[in-house]
């Protein structure tokens, strides 16, 4: 595995709900639960807010779920996200909660839709339903991203790997690990040069 390391001159935090008042160094936005990533020095004093307007988000996407930032993108999970169109009846391939993948360049713009979620032609669509929640979790290396769906599989949990596009995706086979409800593999993700981390959160000791 060729590990990319997180770039470190930048701070990426997540805010699921805009918080009430207002601090000098956060330029906020109005108050929104779709989800918001900012980006911070290393100090955490000046931040700002990554635009995501163009994203189309609405309630209860999850955006900023997980982030994985490189030396020239930053991947963000949204694992709230829908398929197809925003209302189910109007659209045979709607599927809710499925989640999706953003990708942005270093500086947190020119934001697309990489994986999943309402992008037409991403096909690993054809291997989630509705709740997968895929992007609980992100880990990028310099030839593969991994993301982890923690709701598949009735709740068992999933890892899919994916090239750096994200047209080609496969989902690990965890047979011997014989995961049951509510596992929950996939909730987070790390690694190293040789081995991937991965929590199931819901798993009994």
């Amino acid at each position: 595995m060729d590990l990319v390391l997180p770039q470190i001159s930048l701070i990426y935090t997540l805010a699921q709900k805009e918080k009430a008042g207002k601090t000098n160094s956060i330029n906020q936005i109005p108050y929104s639960p779709n989800g918001a990533v900012y980006k911070c020095d290393l100090t955490g004093k000046n931040c700002s807010i990554i635009d995501t307007s163009s994203l189309k988000l609405i309630t209860n996407d999850n955006f900023g779920r997980s982030i994985f930032a490189t030396k020239d993108k930053i991947y963000v999970g949204s694992p709230g996200r829908d398929s197809g169109n925003t209302i189910p009846s109007l659209s045979p391939n709607y599927k809710d909660d499925i989640g999706a993948i953003f990708q942005f360049d270093s500086k947190g713009i020119n934001p697309s839709e990489i994986i999943a979620g309402k992008n037409p032609t991403s096909k690993i669509k054809e291997q989630l339903n509705r709740l997968d929640q895929i992007g609980t979790s992100i880990f990028v290396t310099n030839s593969n991203i991994y993301i982890g769906a923690k709701d598949k599989n009735s709740t068992n949990g999933a890892v899919f790997k994916c090239n750096l596009t994200g047209d080609q995706c496969i989902s690990f086979k965890n047979d011997a690990i014989k995961l049951i409800t509510n596992d929950n593999l996939g909730s987070s993700l790390s690694g190293n040069s040789t081995d991937l981390f991965i929590g199931a959160t819901g798993r009994d000791s």
